[in-house]
């Protein structure tokens, strides 16, 4: 087990930035149709580049893409689908929006209450 606490980096406003997280839920009008619904909410989190790398050629034979993540860093909780009717968070970070695909569990051990996600650019596939 870690001894050592970095949640004081991660609240650090040298490491930080104001970002975007969209909760989504969905509701089921008169119609009996679903409707995704997007709540924005402005939170403070630290966002690094994904596994040291961003902008990665992906090159299949069916064609390429391009694939970009990042690591949230965020002292409270962020989701990820887990089951019918449930959506995970998306992150609004510079412009760009990415789905929340993995939470890591062991990161509980560097800082009590963060949280660490690994998250996709929408539109790509891991």
């Amino acid at each position: 087990m870690a001894l050592i606490d970095v949640s004081f980096l991660l609240i650090d406003p040298d490491f930080t930035d104001i970002i975007t997280r969209i909760r989504r839920t969905q509701i089921i009008n008169n119609y009996g149709e679903m409707i995704l619904t997007e709540i924005p909410e402005e939170i403070i989190a630290s966002v690094q580049s994904g596994n040291g790398t961003v902008n990665t050629l992906e090159r299949f034979k069916e064609g390429a893409i391009v694939e970009d993540h990042i690591d949230v860093y965020y002292q409270g909780e962020l989701f990820t689908e887990n089951g019918p009717g449930t959506y995970c968070d998306i992150i609004l970070w510079r412009g760009s929006r990415y789905q929340v695909k993995t939470i890591e569990e062991t990161f509980l051990n560097y800082g009590v209450g963060f949280t660490k996600a690994f998250c996709v650019l929408e539109g790509t596939d891991v």
